[in-house]
């Protein structure tokens, strides 16, 4: 007799899956015209009341550079951050890329149904806030200009950037343009300076490259009669926006305040943070203030 070997099946219980999956962590888009825009709200009921507070990044960043101010403004603001058309997390079908700053801004102001805004645009985000505030005066309760003179319709500005460009630095630049070379230097700056740059690296995506005035910006006229409260950082070691033209910029806004930040390269608001955030915060509840004495005289 031949032995055979009993035979036998392998069960493996498997647990029914539920008929939908819920979704906990879903992404926030803002559909905006061909574009998934990523947007970032801290506050999307508004049960903190006042403006809202809208950052606005560079053009080789994205929305994750402002991991220093987020924690810090949101908890006396509602705080918006957003990557802007193409830039990493905002997916753009159209290719329209930076040529449509201005109007995803608004776009996203109205998707939020925002009332008020304190705006503040870092390099290529002046672009997009300066433009608002000249259309919108009536929404915009302060405008930040950090690094940045909003590439609009002035010729001779223009010209002078070109002239600038063309001059030798009076100091020295590091590996990274959008930061001093002393801050890159320094031992326990190795991680945020690593950080900066995978940020970087990781926002160049393609998207199309602009250059010239921003399309729909204003022009010389628009920008110096306009009636909202502003603020134009600027840093000394600034290699990418040298500091003649923020500083052109604030002489052309009534009633503009300027800051010069020492020792600091075109991002003051990486490289000293804690000085960055209380300036801004300071003007902001400045305005705030100020504008609130106008009403009670009104109602008095």
């Amino acid at each position: 007799k031949h032995l055979t070997r009993p035979s036998f099946k392998l069960q493996t219980a498997v647990a029914p899956l539920p008929p939908t999956i819920p979704k906990t962590n879903t992404m926030p888009i803002a559909p905006i015209d061909g574009c998934d825009l990523y947007y970032d709200d801290s506050d999307p009921e508004g049960k903190m009341g006042g403006p809202a507070v809208i950052f606005v990044h560079g053009g080789a960043v994205s929305a994750m550079i402002w991991w220093q101010q987020v924690p810090t403004f949101r908890k006396k603001f509602r705080t918006i951050v957003y990557d802007a058309r193409g830039f990493q997390r905002s997916v753009d079908k159209t290719g329209a890329g930076m040529s449509t700053l201005i109007e995803d801004l608004e776009a996203l102001v109205d998707y939020l149904k925002l009332e008020k805004v304190a705006l503040i645009g870092q390099s290529m985000g002046g672009r997009a806030v300066l433009p608002f505030a000249v259309r919108h005066p009536e929404k915009t309760v302060a405008l930040v200009m950090c690094g940045t003179w909003g590439h609009f319709d002035w010729p001779e500005h223009w010209a002078l950037a070109k002239d600038l460009e063309a001059l030798p630095k009076t100091f020295e630049t590091g590996k990274i343009w959008g930061m001093s070379k002393q801050y890159q230097a320094r031992e326990e700056n190795a991680d945020a300076v690593y950080l900066f740059d995978q940020i970087k690296w990781a926002s160049l995506a393609h998207k199309p490259k602009l250059h010239g005035t921003q399309p729909g910006a204003p022009n010389l006229e628009q920008v110096s009669s306009m009636k909202v409260p502003t603020l134009c950082i600027t840093s000394d070691q600034d290699a990418v926006m040298p500091t003649p033209l923020v500083e052109g910029l604030a002489k052309i806004i009534p009633g503009a305040e300027m800051v010069n930040f020492p020792g600091v390269g075109h991002s003051a608001y990486y490289e000293i943070p804690g000085k960055f955030n209380e300036t801004i915060i300071s003007f902001i509840e400045k305005q705030q203030q100020q504008q609130q004495q106008q009403q009670q005289q009104q109602l008095a």
